[in-house]
C-alpha cells in the first residue's frame, strides 16, 4: 500500500523527527511504501509578488520607521538551515519525504492511504502556524479523495479545548470521514468523543514501536562518540530555577552532567550557539547516562526505552497532559517532580513490569496499524 503520512513539519525536535522516523520504519517493516509529506516552513514569496512585497516593506522600514525586515523570509531560511545543520542531515539519510510549499502539491493518485499522526498535529497553537491550519492536520485538501484514512497517536498535547467553534465545527466533519482514529493521551479519547462524537483508541507514540536496538544501531552507524558526563539533561525550557536544580541534584549524587541540546530558539543570543547538536549524539546520552533530569515528553519515552532513571519537571506550558497519560500508562507518575527533596527521595524504577506493559502496548498499537491497513 502507498502510503503518506502528515505530521508536524521537521526542524530542530528530536523526538518529533524521531516520532516520524520510527512511524515510517513500522510501515515500511510491514511492506507498505511510506513517505513523509512535510511541509516547507519558510519560503520566498513568487516572483511576481515580490517586487509589492518587498516595496512595501522598504516604504514601512524607512518612511514609517517600523522595526522589520525588508527580506524575512531569506533571514529565515537561513537562520534555518543553520540550526538545522544536523537534524537535518538526519532527516535526509534516513526518512523519505515529500517536501512540499502548497498542498496542492500533494496528488490524490500517489497514495492509498494516507495518515495523520504522531506529536502534537491536532494542537490548534502548533498546526495553525506550523502547517498553516489545523485543518490540514484533518486532510481537508483530500476531503473528496477516495482514500483510506487513519489517524495513528494523533495528541491534542493539552486536555484544554483550544479550537474555535468554527475549527471544532470542520474538523469535526472531516473527522468523520476517517476510516481509524487512534490518540497518544487519555485525555484524547476524551475530546474526541466530547466535541467530535468520535471513539478513538489509546496507542503508543510510534517511538515506542521500536525498541532500543534499532535506536542504538543509528548513534553506532555514526560513530558517535561517548558522552561527556553521566547524568543527562534535556531541558527545554531552561532558567535559573532548572539549572539550581540540576547542580544541586548532580552534587547531591556525586554526578556530572552533560548537556544535549542547546538554546536552539533563544533569538537573544548568537546563531552559532544556537546549532542543535546531532541527533545521535541525543539517542548516544540516553545510552551512556546513569540518571536523567528532563522536561521533555520524548526524552521521557526514550528513558523509558533505554530503561534509565529519570525526574520529569512540570512543563506546563508545553502541555501536562502528555506527561501525565504517559506516565500513569506505565505505572510512572512519581517521576514528575517539582523539588529537590522528592527527585533524592525516589525509588528505582522497576523495569521489568514497565517493559511488560510497553510489550503489551506495542503489541496493541501495530495490531491497530495492521487492522487498519489491511
Amino acid at each position: 500500500m502507498k502510503i503518506g503520512v502528515l505530521t508536524l513539519p521537521l526542524h530542530t525536535n528530536y523526538g518529533g523527527i524521531l516520532q516520524a522516523y520510527a512511524l515510517q520504519q513500522v510501515l515500511k517493516r510491514m511492506g507498505h511504501e511510506a513517505v513523509l509529506l512535510d511541509r516547507k516552513r519558510f519560503s520566498l514569496p513568487p516572483w511576481h509578488l515580490r517586487p509589492l512585497k518587498y516595496g512595501k516593506r522598504i516604504i514601512n522600514k524607512y518612511i514609517f520607521g517600523k522595526h522589520i525586515s525588508v527580506f524575512a523570509e531569506k533571514h529565515k531560511i537561513k537562520e534555518q538551515n543553520i540550526k538545522q545543520r544536523f537534524t537535518k542531515e538526519f532527516v535526509c539519510d534516513n526518512i523519505e519525504r515529500l517536501i512540499f510549499k502548497s498542498y496542492d502539491k500533494i496528488k490524490a493518485k500517489d497514495y492509498d492511504c494516507l495518515i495523520v499522526g504522531s506529536d502534537q498535529v491536532w494542537r490548534p497553537k502548533y498546526a495553525n502556524y506550523l502547517l498553516n491550519g489545523i485543518e490540514h492536520s484533518y486532510l481537508d485538501f483530500a476531503e473528496l479523495w477516495k482514500v483510506r484514512r487513519v489517524a495513528y497517536a494523533a495528541s491534542f498535547g493539552t486536555n484544554d479545548w483550544e479550537y474555535t467553534d468554527k475549527e471544532a465545527e470542520d474538523c469535526k466533519r472531516l473527522l468523520k470521514k476517517f476510516d481509524y482514529v487512534s490518540v497518544r493521551e487519555k485525555d484524547g479519547i476524551n475530546l474526541c468523543q466530547k466535541h467530535f462524537g468520535i471513539d478513538a483508541k489509546l496507542l503508543l507514540d510510534p517511538t515506542l514501536l521500536l525498541e532500543k536496538k534499532d535506536y542504538i544501531k543509528l548513534f553506532e552507524k555514526k560513530q558517535t562518540p561517548p558522552s561527556s558526563g553521566n547524568l543527562m539533561v534535556y531541558v527545554l525550557d531552561r532558567n535559573q530555577d532548572t539549572d539550581h536544580f540540576i547542580t544541586q541534584y548532580a552534587n547531591s549524587q556525586g554526578l556530572v552532567p552533560f548537556y544535549t541540546n542547546t538554546q536552539v530558539d533563544n533569538g537573544q543570543i548568537d546563531i552559532n550557539e544556537r546549532v542543535q547538536p546531532p541527533l545521535e549524539k541525543w539517542l548516544r546520552g540516553f545510552y551512556d547516562a546513569d540518571f536523567i533530569i528532563t522536561d521533555s515528553f520524548h526524552a521521557c519515552v526514550f528513558s523509558i526505552l533505554f530503561n534509565k532513571n529519570f525526574v520529569v519537571l512540570g512543563n506546563a506550558t508545553r502541555g501536562l497532559s502528555r506527561f501525565d497519560s504517559l506516565l500513569s500508562m506505565f505505572g510512572l507518575e512519581d517521576r514528575m517532580i517539582s523539588d529537590l527533596e522528592s527527585a533524592i527521595a525516589l525509588p528505582l524504577i522497576e523495569y521489568a513490569k514497565v517493559n511488560e506493559k510497553v510489550r503489551e502496548m506495542r503489541d496493541i498499537s501495530i495490531s491497530f496499524l495492521k487492522d487498519a491497513l489491511h
